[in-house]
């Protein structure tokens, strides 16, 4: 559960229309218990409004980080009933990206390389053990993740060799500004390189 969301973000879901919400949104709304319904990082995740909780029902007690929390919340009140454009774009290339993405609101990409260096196998393992999906591309790996019902990212990975450093980078489907701010898609990066690069959804990020 999460504990540390201000509760305006609960009470602008909970007055929205369950109906649009999941229309748009692409999940679902148990009415009887008063909770959403939604994948999130390919399992399920409960939103209670009125409760003003989110639980990982496959993991109830594990924490969930507020960059998350966010993320989720946002994608509930903004999402758009619009299919993925197939476009695969960097951070930068996002509406007003080029100009956010700086500094200390750069997605840390540089941590996943450093984790893993010449270790492409242990790459490859660590993206499966988080439920994604092997792409073509032109890494030397790639992996695609379902964030949320929406928004999926590709994490790309160069081995480090003789002649050149290890390298990463996360790819999001162009449609994602019209979905998420960039705050919370600088949230959304910090969360894929935080798992990948093996801290915990809910520890303190650096």
């Amino acid at each position: 559960m999460s504990h540390k969301l201000a509760p305006v973000f609960f009470s602008d879901v909970s007055r929205m229309d369950p109906e649009e919400v999941c229309r748009r949104a692409n999940c679902t709304y148990d009415r009887a218990r008063g909770c959403y319904l939604i994948e999130v990082w390919a399992e399920p995740w409960e939103i209670s409004p009125a409760r003003k909780t989110i639980l990982r029902l496959e993991q109830p007690g594990e924490p969930i980080s507020v960059e998350m929390g966010v993320a989720v919340l946002a994608y509930l009140l903004g999402a758009k009933d619009i299919p993925l454009s197939g476009e695969w774009v960097s951070e930068k290339d996002l509406p007003g990206g080029e100009m956010f993405f700086r500094g200390p609101h750069s997605i840390p990409a540089n941590l996943v390389a450093q984790r893993f260096g010449r270790d492409l196998e242990g790459f490859c393992r660590a993206c499966e053990l988080l439920k994604g999906s092997a792409v073509d591309g032109h890494a030397d790996a790639s992996y695609r993740f379902r964030i949320l019902p929406r928004v999926p990212v590709e994490v790309l990975f160069w081995a480090a060799d003789e002649e050149f450093e290890a390298q990463a980078q996360l790819l999001f489907d162009r449609t994602v500004h019209a979905h998420l701010p960039l705050d919370v898609v600088f949230g959304i990066g910090l969360e894929v390189c935080a798992r990948l690069a093996g801290r915990k959804s809910g520890e303190p990020r650096w």
